[in-house]
């Protein structure tokens, strides 16, 4: 899976347009980070990767960029 689509998936769960995600992007800056994302993040690393993360483990990140890291650690 190419890094571009890793960020049009993640512009759509953030609703930012897809130059907007950035790896420094700050998750707590955005309203969007909530239970519904994770959930959503979830979803995508079982139906892309079958990967499952933990929701707590996700709710630790820090950067937008953590979550593209877990992408690419899990091809």
């Amino acid at each position: 899976m190419s890094l571009e689509e890793k960020k049009e998936f993640l512009a759509e769960v953030f609703e930012l347009e897809e130059e907007e995600v950035v790896e420094t992007v700050i998750l707590n800056d955005l309203e969007t980070w909530d239970s519904v994302a994770i959930l959503s993040i979830i979803a995508f690393m079982g139906e892309k990767f079958n990967k499952y993360p933990l929701a707590k483990e996700i709710s630790k990140f820090k950067t937008m960029g953590e979550i593209i890291d877990m992408m690419n650690e899990s091809e």
